[in-house]
């Protein structure tokens, strides 16, 4: 209850492939039983498929003594793996979405 009043939730269906937004807070939850399986069959967490944080790339690329253009390369990359993340969960999310309603996702899980 205290939980849900300061936390960010979503559903896949939410996330914007090109938000520079990061859903990794500490009060972000999942609300949707499709997108926590869809997450959690691929190994996922939120911080994964959250858009990463420019200043903490920097700091470590500057930790490892690295340069502003080796930075600037780590966080596309970084942002593209993501992006590669999204897309694939996304897809699964659809294609689950398209066959099984919440209901029945519920269900199952209250089974175990």
């Amino acid at each position: 209850p205290n939980f849900l009043i300061h936390s960010t939730l979503f559903t896949l269906h939410d996330i914007d492939f090109d938000s520079q937004y990061t859903l990794a807070g500490s009060g972000t939850a999942v609300n949707s039983p499709r997108s926590a399986y869809v997450l959690l069959r691929n190994g996922l967490s939120v911080p994964l498929v959250s858009a990463v944080d420019p200043s903490a790339v920097r700091r470590q690329a500057s930790l490892e003594g690295l340069c502003a253009e080796a930075a600037a390369l780590r966080l596309e990359a970084e942002n593209e793996r993501r992006k590669h993340r999204l897309h694939v969960v996304h897809t699964e999310y659809e294609e689950l979405c398209a066959q099984v309603t919440t209901e029945a996702v519920v269900e199952t899980v209250r089974e175990f």
